[in-house]
């Protein structure tokens, strides 16, 4: 990140954060996950200030069909003299009842000053199932951002497991992320609903970096104000706007 920041073109500093299908900070994709399924989210904008490093921006817009069959997101790392951007698409097949497989494709590219990063394509497949013997349990597995082609600067895949244990005002996520040849990480999320307010929280053990965020729904929408911290980085102030698919009762 910090190399980035200085200009760098191999740094590639939001290939770090990515935002949606899985994130070598685990941390803002793990609360996003424990907070609500793919199919109760239509549409979400976060603004993220990076370490409260001054004048430098992590913004994410996605949005979702009815029924989470399509879905986009974009990425945004602004710096004084630094941008780089991403931009997803994916679309969900019911390959087996209660089975769904995710396909998605993500281009990575920016500037340093006026110098082009060049442009990445990467290829992302997730199994997602949620038993009927067990409507309580989520279960997503896959790899994330597979490089098609050599690029030197391209993000490094990801391999993601995730299960998430769901009641109706609460739910638990854990989390595990490997980046090949590479340590792993661990994260775990934890979120809780009361009424019109809700609670998440998660934490990484690798990183030892952990987040808590505040939300209030009305009605469709919710928003949310947050703060995530790491041990040797420091603070990062978040917050989004939600858009929901159905409403819910306060």
């Amino acid at each position: 990140m910090c190399g980035a920041l200085a200009g760098s073109p191999s740094a590639r500093g939001a290939h770090e954060w990515r935002g949606e299908w899985g994130a070598a900070h685990a941390g803002p994709l793990a609360e996003r996950r424990a907070r609500a399924a793919p199919g109760e989210l239509r549409a979400e904008l976060r603004q993220s200030r990076p370490f409260n490093i001054p004048d430098v921006y992590f913004d994410q817009l996605l949005l979702r069909s009815r029924g989470a069959r399509w879905e986009t997101h974009v990425g945004v790392l602004r710096a004084p003299g630094y941008r780089e951007w991403h931009v997803g698409v994916g679309r969900r097949l019911r390959v087996l009842p209660q089975t769904d497989l995710l396909l998605g494709a993500r281009v990575f590219s920016g500037t340093a000053g006026e110098e082009p990063l060049g442009s990445c394509l990467t290829l992302t497949g997730l199994v997602e199932a949620c038993p009927a013997a067990l409507p309580f349990l989520e279960f997503e597995a896959g790899m994330v951002d597979v490089a098609t082609s050599p690029a030197p600067a391209h993000p490094a895949p990801l391999l993601v497991t995730r299960v998430a244990v769901r009641a109706d005002a609460a739910r638990v996520l854990i989390e595990r992320t490997i980046v090949p040849s590479m340590d792993g990480e661990t994260a775990l999320g934890v979120f809780l609903r009361r009424g019109s307010l809700s609670l998440v929280s998660t934490l990484c053990w690798a990183a030892g970096e952990g987040s808590l965020a505040l939300a209030v729904r009305r009605g469709r929408c919710e928003a949310t104000l947050g703060q995530s911290w790491h041990p040797d980085l420091g603070w990062t102030p978040q917050l989004s706007l939600r858009w929901l698919a159905e409403e819910r009762p306060s």
